[in-house]
């Protein structure tokens, strides 16, 4: 009998430490409708970018590899923003912490809620977190960067307090290209006559992949 009693005690501890950590991992404050940018920069590289605003649920930076299907792919336009707006809502903490799972979803050419076209339908998988962060509230480290494969290096603007920017940008791999990339974005300036992201690729001598202002203004 008494050994009964310990298997059942068992048993109920680790119930309760399953579904301790099942509600550590879903933080239903966070779900919602998460739009996304598609990145292609190179030939079978797809990457998907969790669009942020400074505001929860959606006030975390987050790049993943991603499968797009061929069919969606050959419809793709070849320049310009392709944007992804899932069917569903989903949780983004499963983002956060870098799960795999797949969701219906629309692509758009263009900003979807700025006048972008439906371009396709069909299952979007995430497949690998390759960064995360969490807007902060105050100044800090303006760039980081990550290294996507042996030729290629990703920058991230890390989104400061308003007024800001979010930019990514896609680059060979090479040294001192970290530093080339912080002096031209501590160069920008917001309240110039000439739009941010024009002043950002003439310093960078190239086009960058993502660049929002409007969502982070003053």
């Amino acid at each position: 009998m008494k050994q009964i009693i310990q298997l059942f005690s068992i048993v109920a501890l680790i119930t309760a430490n399953s579904l301790y950590a099942h509600d550590n991992h879903s933080d239903h404050s966070y779900v919602g409708s998460h739009g996304m940018a598609l990145l292609n920069p190179a030939e079978n590289q797809w990457f998907a970018y969790h669009m942020a605003l400074y505001t929860p649920p959606h006030d975390y930076q987050i790049v993943y590899r991603v499968d797009v299907p061929a069919e969606i792919k050959a419809v793709l336009p070849k320049r310009g923003l392709v944007t992804i707006l899932p069917d569903q809502h989903f949780d983004l903490m499963m983002m956060v912490h870098g799960d795999k799972f797949s969701v219906p979803a629309s692509f758009y050419a263009g900003h979807f809620e700025r006048g972008g076209k439906l371009i396709a339908q069909g299952e979007l998988v995430l497949q690998q977190r390759k960064y995360s962060t969490q807007i902060a509230h105050s100044a800090h480290s303006k760039l980081d960067s990550i290294k996507v494969d042996n030729q290629l290096e990703l920058f991230i603007y890390r989104i400061q307090p308003s007024p800001s920017f979010d930019m990514l940008f896609f680059a060979p791999l090479q040294e001192h290209k970290y530093q080339q990339v912080n002096d031209c974005v501590d160069q920008v300036n917001l309240a110039a006559s000439t739009p941010a992201k024009q002043q950002l690729e003439a310093c960078l001598k190239a086009p960058v992949s993502y660049f929002e202002t409007q969502d982070f203004a003053g």
